[in-house]
């Protein structure tokens, strides 16, 4: 029986796919990856899936072993019939979640040659955060860790944009050179930093009374720098993906200790009540660099913990 992606094909056909032949790996009966024949490219597709409990990485893991042997066919079709165009299925995709709307995340042959690259596409009523993200990177070319994208393009009821196949960061990847070269020199109170500004509704008294008359540093925030949005450049040095939160009046600090508080909570299901131990002990088992990192920073570990959770209550993450 094959899966209904029905939603999606609009956005796949203007970008001139089709999904007819392809396999279809569904999680809790929503389709998830869409697989085409090639194996090298489908084992690039599931790369595109970033799981964060341990059971999802052992699936994750054994998809992509399958992808490799080339038996993504003994999956379900996308569909229930239809033939396969090799000319128009040269490309794999992540389906975005049913309630972001119709978007997706596609790795294909980039049409100019010279290997693989990563398209973000989705149906223009639901490509607000394709056009975010773009005007980010675009915003940042050359500055460390940000990927670069090709102009936007709006056809056929969809908008994307491409930018060069990133491969997925080993679990070891050191961001601390990113955090540094994002870290500014400029120092201003806490009151006039436009992300602490932003999250003042959604602090308690104690946190806004002990930011009074505090300084911090300003730093580019990425907005979403957690692990599953880190890769490995050409260079062998981490990059990041999905930009659309980024913002250059953050503070120094911010992103890092976001980035633990993200696998705490969501890969290692820390309680509220346990959370800073957590924070805490991470912070030491990566070392002195990243201790020092925060010291700069202004803020004691308490306050960044709580402006972090501060920012999960805005960005309605909880």
């Amino acid at each position: 029986m094959g899966v209904d992606i029905a939603r999606h094909e609009p956005l796949l056909a203007a970008l001139g796919a089709s999904a007819a032949g392809c396999a279809v790996f569904s999680r809790h009966g929503v389709p998830l990856l869409l697989l085409p024949r090639d194996k090298a490219l489908a084992a690039a597709t599931v790369d595109l899936y970033h799981p964060q409990t341990p059971a999802a990485r052992v699936a994750a893991a054994a998809l992509r072993s399958i992808c490799r042997a080339g038996l993504q066919g003994l999956l379900p079709r996308a569909g229930r019939s239809g033939a396969q165009n090799p000319a128009a299925t040269r490309l794999g995709a992540l389906f975005s979640n049913p309630c972001h709307g119709v978007r997706l995340i596609a790795v294909r042959e980039s049409p100019a040659g010279g290997g693989l690259e990563i398209v973000k596409a989705a149906m223009a009523a639901d490509a607000a955060p394709i056009r975010a993200e773009h005007a980010a990177l675009s915003g940042l070319a050359g500055v460390p860790g940000v990927p670069a994208a090709s102009a936007i393009d709006a056809r056929g009821g969809a908008v994307w944009f491409s930018m060069p196949f990133l491969a997925n960061a080993s679990r070891g990847v050191d961001v601390m050179p990113l955090l540094n070269a994002w870290s500014g020199a400029i120092e201003e109170s806490a009151a006039e930093n436009g992300l602490v500004r932003d999250l003042m509704p959604f602090v308690d008294d104690e946190t806004r009374t002990g930011l009074a008359g505090v300084k911090v540093r300003r730093a580019l925030v990425h907005g979403d720098f957690a692990p599953w949005n880190w890769r490995t450049g050409a260079d062998g040095g981490p990059v990041c993906v999905d930009w659309e939160w980024a913002r250059r009046d953050g503070y120094s600090g911010f992103d890092l200790v976001y980035s633990i508080v993200q696998r705490a909570i969501l890969v290692e299901k820390v309680g509220a009540d346990r959370l800073f131990g957590a924070v805490e002990a991470d912070l030491a088992r990566m070392g002195d660099g990243a201790a020092a990192f925060l010291g700069q920073s202004g803020l004691p570990l308490a306050t960044h913990v709580k402006l972090v959770a501060a920012y999960r209550r805005w960005r309605g993450m909880v």
